[in-house]
């Protein structure tokens, strides 16, 4: 895009909808999105989640936008992550509805075993837990020309339990899927059960953010990666893209991330 940042579009193959999931394509871009999150008082939704459902960390997988103009609303019923339990949610807000229309979201409802319809609301979001049911219900914007966008928000409580299980997640292109070493880099960064002493620096939150773990990324195939045609970063997403993450840039290396982060510091107490 003009400010610098890549994106990933993908399209869902299955089922009946014209819905396109954007998603960060790298860690520069989901960086930026994080110090928006941090920029809007997300710390709150964050320490609220936690409290709840008396977890003891969340990093954030991923933010992206989902847009739709039309969908029958059949065989789309599904769960984010099967067998995540209580470790991982998606936040769902709506940031453009049609005017003098509405948007719903079927949700299932485990004790009656059935599915019913809810709304989305300007001003509101959902919070869905990883085995939780859901899908788009029917809707056609065609004949205004317009479309429905919202944002998910990905969190999770990442421990060594369920580490493998949270990277598994093949809903975007980035994170890659099955990396693990970047979900367990992540693990409690933004809000922890430990210091939830108000005005404390060493309190885990996007305000003190201090970013992930070290990583020391590195190719998977270092020869091949650096003969390659750089242009495969992108036209080979999962083939060379994720053997070489190092070349393709999908991952800081730590010093520059590292430089990145304390930019952004500074930037906040300016």
């Amino acid at each position: 895009l003009d400010d610098g940042q890549k994106w990933s579009a993908m399209i869902q193959g299955q089922w009946e909808t014209d819905m396109v999931w954007l998603d960060p394509a790298d860690e520069a871009c989901y960086e930026s999105l994080i110090s928006m999150l941090s920029r809007g008082g997300f710390d709150i939704i964050l320490e609220q989640i936690g409290k709840a459902f008396d977890l003891d960390g969340l990093m954030i997988q991923g933010v992206g936008a989902i847009y739709l103009a039309e969908s029958n609303g059949l065989n789309n019923i599904h769960k984010d992550i099967p067998g995540s339990k209580r470790s991982f949610y998606n936040i769902i807000v709506p940031v453009h509805i049609p005017a003098n229309d509405v948007a719903r979201l079927n949700i299932g409802d485990v004790e009656r075993d059935e599915v019913g319809p809810t709304l989305l609301l300007p001003n509101s979001g959902i919070i869905l837990g990883g085995e939780s049911e859901h899908g788009t219900a029917k809707c056609n914007y065609k004949a205004t020309e317009d479309f429905r966008l919202s944002f998910a928000i990905y969190v999770a409580d990442v421990n060594e339990d369920n580490v493998d299980l949270i990277a598994s997640d093949s809903t975007s292109l980035w994170p890659s899927e099955g990396d693990v070493d970047w979900f367990w880099a992540q693990r409690g960064r933004l809000w922890s059960k430990e210091n939830q002493e108000e005005n404390s620096t060493a309190k885990k939150s996007l305000k003190n953010d201090n970013g992930r773990r070290k990583m020391n990324v590195t190719d998977k195939a270092p020869k091949e990666c650096a003969e390659m045609d750089i242009s495969l970063c992108e036209n080979d997403p999962r083939g060379m893209r994720l053997m070489c993450p190092k070349t393709c840039q999908l991952y800081l290396d730590d010093d520059r991330y590292y430089e990145m982060m304390a930019a952004k510091r500074s930037t906040q107490t300016s």
